[in-house]
């Protein structure tokens, strides 16, 4: 159950493998229709769908590479901000749960769950206590935690923070930091599940494809 890091919404990479192989199989199976039309075919105006299809595959790489480049960005400030921001002790006093909507595909919208900390820090010289929130997680954090105890760094701006030296657990049944609060003991084994079964099938198909 001990976990190493605990990133933020921004920082992490995840649910890009799916996207991955959707990518290579498109293009498999738009290779194999190529080579069946052969040199004919690509020099009709049926060439011109093949060019737009190829495009239109590049829309989710490029969605990738955003995605990776935002999540390294964040990291790579993270470390600069401890080296060199402003370290304070601090304490999780609550997790507050946030659902926003997001603009999805032909017009549509989704929800997103986020997950916030909330954290007190006492002021060292004038001993004033001030809390501040944390940025958004994917996850409920306190689910890993085993103590309330962390580190704020926080940049020369002021404005931006990042939490460090959480204490994890080493048991998924050992006491956390909120044992009152069920609400934040949602499972996602159910969507881990449902992702691996589709990285499967999709690797499936791939393999069927180039054979």
């Amino acid at each position: 159950m001990k976990k190493k890091t605990l990133r933020t919404a921004q920082e992490e990479i995840t649910g890009i493998v799916p996207v991955i192989l959707f990518s290579i199989l498109w293009y498999t199976i738009l290779i194999r229709l190529m080579v069946q039309a052969g040199a004919g075919g690509l020099l009709s105006t049926g060439g011109i769908v093949y060019l737009l299809f190829a495009a239109a595959g590049l829309l989710p790489i490029y969605t990738v590479i955003q995605k990776i480049r935002k999540a390294m960005y964040y990291r790579k400030l993270r470390k600069q901000t401890i080296a060199h921001g402003r370290r304070e002790k601090g304490r999780i006093v609550n997790v507050i749960q946030r659902t926003e909507t997001l603009p999805s595909s032909r017009g549509r919208t989704r929800m997103r769950t986020l997950y916030f900390l909330s954290v007190e820090i006492t002021d060292s010289a004038s001993g004033a206590v001030y809390q501040i929130e944390s940025d958004a997680y994917s996850k409920p954090p306190d689910r890993w935690l085993a103590s309330p105890e962390v580190t704020v760094y926080t940049d020369a701006s002021g404005w931006k923070r990042f939490l460090e030296d959480f204490r994890f657990k080493h048991h998924k049944d050992d006491p956390g930091i909120f044992p009152d609060r069920p609400e934040f003991r949602e499972g996602t084994g159910f969507y881990r599940v449902m992702e691996v079964i589709i990285i499967v099938l999709m690797l499936l198909v791939i393999v069927s494809q180039l054979l």
